[in-house]
């Protein structure tokens, strides 16, 4: 009995469609510190990784809407039967992101879900103050099921849209991953058998201006860390690195007092810049700033700062990181002097 019990417990599962979100699903993701001192690369065959003392610095809740609760506009391209490839099965709504000096906001993300993967089919956002949505063509393929210990997918997707009153936006990705552990992961609200996959993301932004008649791309390299249990609908945790440092975690957890914990918003002005850029916080906080090149390097390192100074770095892009109390924010900017 105790052989058996210990082989179920190290068993690896098997992640197919039916462990997906379903229309009215629910989830509270809580967001942890960065700065906790672990290590979220760590991976093996019957592995065991102990997460429980992780902290809650803030909440949000994903909800999967039927398609029809999206803004209209949206509906004949991610509503439509003629478009299976493109028919949604659900859609959230999240926050939004900026590229350069335009921000994508009420942002929607429209998944399919089917037997053979899970795909993003496209996305929409209010830009300059009208709704843009957009297909992604080829489209997104995030999971391909069955996943199992070893199982691997790589996917290319583009995302173009026109900006009202201003240019073009596209966004060209490869998603890659490989399933590479099986366990038991321990978090705050409870313990989990789970497959864990590497996610590596290789992303180029290109935002061209019809008033300035030229444009400019933002290539962006992270990697994800999933871990997915059966029935749970999404990742129980996720670790997102960037320059080889871990930039967000967040866990499936119970709601809690969220009046509690405050999350700050950073903000970097502006994207692109010749000489100066400012730093804020929500919370009005003290933050350490460093400045990275695009290979990695240290640039930039400044304590407790609002302003810093790029009149010295030469044209190219870097990534801007902030942190403060537990936080931790990189942006990708352009210097152009």
């Amino acid at each position: 009995m105790l052989i058996a019990a210990t082989f179920s417990a190290n068993a690896q599962i098997t992640i197919t469609s039916a462990d997906m979100p379903s229309v009215g699903s629910s989830y509270v993701l809580s967001t942890a510190g960065v700065f906790d001192g672990f290590d979220f690369t760590e991976t093996g065959s019957g592995y065991t990784w102990n997460y429980s003392t992780l902290t809650s610095t803030g909440q949000n809740t994903r909800t999967y809407s039927n398609i029809s609760s999206a803004p209209f506009t949206y509906q004949f391209l991610f509503n439509n039967p003629f478009d299976q490839a493109h028919l949604a099965s659900y859609t959230i709504q999240t926050e939004g992101f900026s590229v350069a000096q335009v921000s994508f906001e009420n942002f929607y993300e429209f998944y399919k879900n089917s037997s053979a993967d899970f795909r993003i089919v496209g996305y929409g956002a209010t830009v300059n103050s009208l709704p843009v949505p957009a297909q992604t063509n080829p489209t997104d393929v995030v999971y391909d099921f069955p996943m199992d210990m070893g199982s691997t997918n790589e996917s290319y997707s583009e995302w173009p849209i026109s900006i009202p009153t201003l240019g073009s936006y596209l966004l060209k990705q490869t998603r890659s991953y490989e399933v590479d552990g099986y366990g038991t992961l321990v978090l705050p609200n409870g313990t989990y058998e789970c497959l864990r996959l590497k996610m590596d993301i290789a992303a180029n932004d290109s935002l061209y201006v019809d008033a300035l008649g030229f444009g400019f791309s933002l290539p962006r390299n992270s990697t994800e860390y999933h871990w997915l249990a059966a029935g749970q609908g999404v990742p129980v945790l996720k670790a997102v690195y960037n320059l080889g440092f871990a930039s967000q975690v967040t866990y499936l957890d119970s709601p809690i007092n969220v009046s509690e914990i405050t999350t700050p918003t950073f903000q970097v002005f502006p994207t692109a810049a010749n000489e100066v850029i400012q730093v804020t916080n929500s919370l009005n906080q003290q933050m350490d700033a460093r400045i990275f090149s695009i290979s990695g390097e240290l640039v930039m390192n400044e304590t407790n700062v609002r302003v810093l100074n790029t009149a010295h770095l030469a044209n190219g892009m870097y990534v801007v990181e902030l942190s403060t109390a537990g936080h931790l924010h990189r942006q990708q900017i352009v210097i152009a002097h």
